[in-house]
């Protein structure tokens, strides 16, 4: 526009000369006057540029503090922050990478492939990761070894996602994070996971060898059941593994098979082992025995309720049972296994006051009193298991299952 103005005014210059108002048509002032309207315009125009041009030197400077800061703030991060062309050749990286890596301030980046910093083992699935995100695949966090340039290796997980430039990938974008401490406290807690674990074992071992301890102390005093607990309870875990229940359900009731007559220790020799028929005084003793099974073990830290089952293991279907006359559902599933294997295997076994009835004879009266006393599921599932090929009641032994210690 100044320039324009110029040529203007030298053309007027040219044509208008003193005393001559042919030419042109205008007088001397009417000459002088469009001059300073011209030199107006001209001003103004370049008043108008100068603030155009401050204008733009102020976004500059604004872009340029703007810039400042975000590279002083991805300089400042703990983790590395980078780009990559499509063939891992680096494109950017923060200062952190320099220390995370180990190269001197002055390194070349632009000589660095991203699979320098990676171990060989690892430097396939890097590509591979890198070709699905040039496709467009989403690629999640991924684990790798990373290597220093004095070869000293460390853990990294990288989170990356794709640089998109009209439309299209031409590169990728991410965070690399030294996950050293996360691996370090990983391996911390899978060691003390271990050793808990191991602590448990034991603990189960421990508590195992002295539910042992007491069942034997039951049937030492009484050589004519010698071995009835440990039958009992071998008897009613096939019955529980029959009816599909939990390793946890079937543990719990191996242990109250084992001690559901501790409570005998409480009643005399005499009376344990005398071979006629009781009378009542000596009938109401022996009942007796699943309350005091009961208080001698619920201070034991079982898991599940082997108190429980050890107190209502004589309780019926129908109510008839004892110490509390519960009917039907109202009894433990637990305790009405047991009720029909403690059954089985006292009418299969010698007492003191009979010979042994047989294996046969046992389960006819679990059939006959099936729905009355006994649980027909239970009664279904005991008659499965003794028919099973091979079976034995004097070979079943219980193994431990789940652990019972809290």
């Amino acid at each position: 526009m100044a320039n324009q103005l110029g040529e203007d005014i030298t053309g007027l210059d040219a044509n208008i000369l003193p005393g001559d108002k042919n030419s042109t048509g205008l007088d001397l002032g009417q000459y002088e006057q469009m001059v300073r309207e011209r030199t107006r315009e001209l001003e103004k125009a370049n008043q108008q540029l100068q603030k155009e041009i401050s204008k733009h030197r102020d976004i500059e400077n604004r872009l340029l503090a703007s810039e400042a800061r975000y590279r002083e703030v991805v300089d400042s991060l703990q983790e590395v922050i980078f780009e990559i062309d499509p063939r891992g050749n680096l494109i950017f990286f923060n200062q952190r990478a320099f220390e995370f890596f180990g190269c001197a301030r002055d390194y070349p980046v632009q000589s660095i492939n991203v699979l320098d910093f990676i171990i060989p083992g690892d430097r396939e699935k890097v590509l591979h990761n890198l070709s699905r995100v040039m496709q467009g695949e989403r690629v999640g966090p991924s684990e790798y070894t990373a290597l220093k340039m004095d070869g000293t290796t460390f853990p990294i997980i990288i989170h990356s996602s794709p640089i998109i430039r009209a439309g299209r990938a031409v590169g990728l974008r991410g965070v690399i994070i030294d996950i050293t401490d996360q691996k370090l406290m990983e391996n911390m807690l899978q060691s003390a996971e271990s050793a808990f674990e191991q602590s448990l074992r034991n603990l189960s071992q421990t508590l195992d060898g002295a539910v042992n301890a007491l069942g034997m102390m039951a049937e030492k005093r009484d050589p004519y059941t010698a071995g009835h607990q440990h039958r009992v309870a071998g008897l009613a875990c096939r019955i529980a593994g029959e009816m599909g229940l939990s390793p946890d359900q079937v543990e719990s009731i191996r242990v109250a098979g084992l001690l559901h007559d501790i409570g005998k220790i409480y009643v005399p020799t005499d009376i344990l082992n005398k071979p006629c028929r009781l009378i009542d005084i000596e009938m109401a003793l022996i009942k007796t025995h699943p309350r005091v099974g009961f208080e001698i073990v619920k201070a034991i830290p079982f898991n599940r309720p082997v108190g429980e089952i050890i107190l209502q293991h004589h309780e019926r279907m129908d109510g008839s049972g004892y110490p509390r006359g519960l009917p039907g559902d109202e009894i433990l599933l637990e305790s009405r296994i047991l009720a029909v294997a403690d059954t089985v295997e006292a009418m299969s076994s010698h007492r003191p006051y009979r010979p042994a009835l047989g294996l046969e004879k046992a389960l006819r009266e679990i059939k006959k009193y099936s729905g009355v006393h006994f649980d027909p599921v239970v009664v279904k599932s005991c008659l499965a298991t003794v028919a099973r090929a091979g079976f034995k009641m004097g070979s079943l032994i219980p193994l431990p299952q789940a652990g019972l210690a809290d």
